[in-house]
């Protein structure tokens, strides 16, 4: 099972590719960690992950664990 997948995710921002073709799955459980300087786009990236802002191009699926 997999809680969070991304295939070939473009992000730009202010006209600058900031991310390029990320393709990922994460399983339940799996912990990922983004490294790179300041500036670089890793909030950007994590906000378009989240659904919070929109890709430039690709496809991301996000599964809610949440049962109620």
């Amino acid at each position: 099972m997999t809680t969070l997948a991304c295939n070939a995710l473009d992000v730009t921002a202010g006209g600058h590719l900031l991310v390029d073709g990320l393709t990922l799955a994460i399983a339940p459980g799996e912990m990922v960690f983004m490294l790179g300087v300041n500036g670089s786009g890793k909030t950007t990236a994590l906000h378009t992950l989240a659904g919070l802002t929109e890709a430039a191009s690709g496809t991301i699926e996000l599964l809610s664990l949440i049962h109620i």
